[in-house]
């Protein structure tokens, strides 16, 4: 699958013809794909995702921001009556938050992260709760003067990491994110490759983290359009579902008409429970797998289903 997927993209976005999905179709898919995330939601609103191999951990507070954030903009695009799953979803944080401020991947043995805190406070404020002034000083701990890191640590964890940009981008409140934002944005730009991308550290894939930071460059007016995803058969592939669904992102910051295309693709993968297969989309790195003794991280398919909806989402609104 991982090398048909890489082939179709590059294929796709080399101009090769291919049919583009409709209007329908994509609102179709969407709102089975919102009835399938809800049906996995536990009853206290959380949704568990990535269980590790080999450990207890499991993704709560990373997995129900990012999950939460997808149902809340598919409703909000489409029009669909509130299910109540992303007030759950926050409801759930605003329970499990840290004693130390912010939110972390998951499991009592992890500290807390800012992308897992970004996405947390975004969901909240997606659904109108206010933002507590301690997790937001619990992310401009993090910034390094060249970006955010993703622990508070002297170990390579403790580096600043492009992959967060576009989570704490949408984390931050309006006032905070007009001050720093165009920092943020100089940082980007200032290492962006020739291919539009930026070092992996945590994903096996370069998709999630570009797609994040080019909605953050276009936000801040730092750039007039993004660049047509660039797929290759290394760091710059699709080997899963999750990411074929950030190149669909990426490509509808870039070029609507192949996103469409790519999209078609991505409904053609789609489950008829309007769920999407998960697949080995995290690589924890050796740092981190010293931490909690992390092995490479798959997804169940609830996570790449809310990535598909995001992504679907971004090309419905372009």
């Amino acid at each position: 699958m991982s090398g048909e997927l890489t082939a179709r993209a590059k294929d796709i976005l080399a101009g090769a013809p291919a049919p583009a999905a409709t209007e329908r179709e994509i609102s179709a898919a969407v709102q089975r794909a919102v009835r399938h995330l809800v049906s996995h939601q536990r009853a206290d609103g959380c949704w568990p995702e990535w269980p590790l191999e080999g450990s207890t951990l499991v993704g709560e507070a990373w997995p129900t921001a990012f999950i939460g954030l997808a149902v809340a903009a598919a409703e909000d695009a489409l029009g669909l009556p509130a299910t109540g799953a992303a007030r759950r979803g926050a409801d759930w944080l605003e329970d499990n938050r840290s004693p130390f401020g912010g939110w972390n991947w998951g499991g009592s043995e992890m500290p807390p992260d800012v992308e897992g805190t970004a996405l947390s406070l975004a969901l909240l404020q997606a659904c109108g709760r206010p933002v507590p002034p301690a997790d937001i000083l619990f992310i401009l701990r993090h910034w390094r003067g060249d970006g955010f890191a993703t622990f508070d640590s002297e170990s390579a964890l403790g580096m600043p990491r492009h992959e967060l940009a576009g989570a704490v981008h949408d984390g931050l409140p309006p006032r905070v994110r007009a001050a720093l934002g165009p920092l943020i944005a100089q940082w980007l730009l200032r290492d962006v490759d020739e291919h539009g991308t930026w070092p992996l550290y945590w994903w096996v894939s370069r998709h999630f983290g570009a797609w994040g930071a080019w909605k953050l460059l276009l936000a801040q007016g730092a750039c007039a359009a993004a660049p047509v995803p660039y797929v290759d058969d290394g760091e710059h592939a699709t080997p899963t579902v999750w990411d074929f669904a950030c190149l669909t992102g990426r490509a509808a910051l870039a070029d609507p008409r192949r996103a469409r295309s790519l999209a078609g693709v991505l409904i053609g993968l789609q489950h008829g429970d309007g769920g999407w297969d998960g697949g080995r989309n995290i690589a924890f790195p050796k740092t981190a797998q010293r931490l909690a003794h992390l092995p490479l991280g798959a997804d169940i398919g609830v996570a790449t289903t809310a990535a598909s909806v995001h992504a679907l989402v971004d090309v419905m609104r372009r």
